[in-house]
C-alpha cells in the first residue's frame, strides 16, 4: 500500500510540473515601429500567448495576412526575434482602411442580383480575400453561362482618410456555346 501512495504522490507531482510547463507556453511581445503609437497595436488584439514556439512560429508567418483582413493593408513586421522562451516581434501597422463604396454598373445589376451581390459587405474593414471571393464568384458565374474569358477588376480606386471606394468593372468577354461533342477513339 505505501509503494501505491509512492507511486500515486510521484504521479500527482510529475503531472503537476508537466501541466505549469505547459501552462507557461510560449509568448511574443509586439513592440511598434518608429513612429507607431503602441495603443493601435493594443487595440488590433493580437494573441500575445501559445502553448509551443511552433505555434507561435506559424502564427508569425501568417500575421501579415491576418493584418491586411483585418483592414491593415500596409502591415509590416520591421523585425523579429525569436528565442527558446519568446518573440520579439516589431510590427508597422499603418492606418485601418475601410471601404466607402464599391459602384457597380446598371448593366450588371442581373448578374449581380444573381449571384447575391452584398453592396453593405463594403462598409466594413478593407478586407481583400473577402473581395477576391466575390470576384470568384462573379467569375464562375460568368463561366456557368458561356462567358469563360471574363474579367472582373476594381477600377478608379480612390483613397482617402482611410476610406477605399472604387468601381466594380464587368468584362463578360464573349459567349461560346458548345453544340456537340465528339470523342474519337476508345
Amino acid at each position: 500500500m505505501a509503494k501505491i501512495n509512492h507511486l500515486l504522490t510521484a504521479f500527482l507531482v510529475l503531472t503537476l510540473l508537466w501541466g505549469q510547463s505547459y501552462a507557461q507556453g510560449y509568448a511574443i511581445r509586439y513592440q511598434p515601429a518608429a513612429g507607431e503609437d503602441s495603443i493601435v497595436l493594443q487595440q488590433a488584439g493580437l494573441q500575445t500567448q501559445f502553448t509551443s514556439r511552433n505555434e507561435a512560429t506559424l502564427y508569425i508567418f501568417k500575421l501579415p495576412a491576418l493584418l491586411q483582413g483585418m483592414g491593415f493593408i500596409t502591415a509590416s513586421m520591421d523585425s523579429l526575434k525569436i528565442d527558446s522562451a519568446s518573440a520579439r516581434l516589431q510590427l508597422y501597422l499603418g492606418e485601418r482602411y475601410k471601404w466607402s463604396h464599391i459602384y457597380t454598373s446598371a448593366q450588371d445589376q442581373s448578374l449581380l442580383e444573381a449571384i447575391h451581390w452584398q453592396e453593405q459587405a463594403f462598409t466594413k474593414t478593407v478586407d481583400f480575400k473577402a473581395w477576391q471571393g466575390w470576384q470568384q464568384k462573379i467569375l464562375d458565374y460568368l463561366e456557368e453561362n458561356g462567358h469563360p474569358f471574363g474579367k472582373v477588376y476594381l477600377d478608379s480606386l480612390d483613397i482617402r482618410e482611410g476610406l477605399v471606394q472604387g468601381r466594380l468593372k464587368i468584362e463578360q468577354g464573349p459567349v461560346y456555346t458548345i453544340d456537340s461533342i465528339r470523342i474519337y477513339g476508345d
